[in-house]
């Protein structure tokens, strides 16, 4: 996954894996999210994200625990978990923790928020494995949850996750279609800017993403929309997570961000991420997809 503009050759990909090899062979381990191949036979058979409701409204504020939690059926060298909250398209908090010769992983938090919102929170569970010392592979999972808060003063407080009577309904339907209006401004304001044409593109929110955990990506097979799905998440890490590098050099704190937009050429030999910073700059990420 690499900035608009820039392109990296299978060498420059040879090299990095090459240098990566040196770098693991000093027993030097720190939290990253790098693409392998994947492992054949490790998976997770538990891994979820869960927002529920904490507590009650105190000082005009309701509180939603966090979690993620993800099992590995082996133990690998590094397992590292990351998660991301968008509320009502906008980014609103992250979790990252990663360690060392385990299995299992478990990260907690709470979002402390007012007014009616969508909470929505998709989480990249991942492990680096060595079978042997000449080999490097990895095992990805991704869950996602969502749930609708309305806090207005008509009504109690009110939470679901999905519409069951006409007032949540109609509330899910103006909060969905708030936060999809504004991704499709964002697919409108980047195929402006980059010179793309719209009818080339599947649009998929990053939120949508764990959907296709166990399902082929458009176009393509299991086994290499798998491969997709892990460079774009190790691109996403580097290039988001971590801080976005804007037009003019600086990096900026994610937060406030909208949701990342994938747009999958139907010819599948490319896919961009594109998102809006909070102060207003549209950023496009590119993978090359090498078949």
């Amino acid at each position: 996954m690499i900035k608009k503009g820039t392109y990296l050759g299978l060498a420059a990909i040879l090299c990095s894996i090459t240098i990566f090899f040196i770098i693991r062979s000093m027993n030097h381990t720190e939290e990253s999210i790098i693409y392998f191949p994947i492992h054949p036979t490790a998976d997770f058979p538990s891994a979820y994200t869960k927002l529920q409701f904490k507590t009650g409204k105190t000082n005009q504020a309701y509180n939603v625990s966090w979690e993620i939690q993800s099992f590995l059926s082996k133990k690998a060298y590094l397992r590292q978990d990351i998660s991301l909250l968008f509320v009502n398209g906008r980014l609103r908090g992250t979790l990252n923790k990663w360690k060392e010769q385990t299995q299992k992983i478990t990260v907690q938090d709470e979002y402390s928020g007012n007014g009616s919102a969508l909470l929505q929170a998709i989480s990249f569970h991942y492990a680096e494995l060595h079978p042997n010392k000449n080999e490097i592979r990895s095992a990805q999972e991704m869950s996602s949850d969502q749930l609708f808060v309305i806090d207005s003063a008509e009504t109690p407080l009110l939470l679901f996750r999905t519409p069951e009577n006409r007032i949540e309904i109609e509330w899910a339907k103006t909060l969905t279609g708030y936060t999809n209006k504004q991704l499709q401004t964002i697919a409108e304001r980047a195929f402006q800017k980059y010179h793309l044409q719209p009818n080339a593109f599947i649009q998929i929110p990053l939120t949508d993403l764990a959907a296709y955990s166990h399902t082929k990506l458009p176009h393509f097979s299991l086994s290499q929309s798998k491969t997709i799905i892990g460079r774009l998440w190790e691109g996403l890490y580097n290039h988001y997570f971590l801080g976005i590098k804007k037009e003019n050099g600086t990096i900026e704190d994610p937060m406030d961000s909208t949701i990342p937009l994938i747009l999958l050429s139907n010819t599948g030999n490319v896919l961009y991420i594109v998102f809006e910073t909070k102060d207003g700059e549209i950023v496009a990420l590119k993978q090359i997809i090498i078949p």
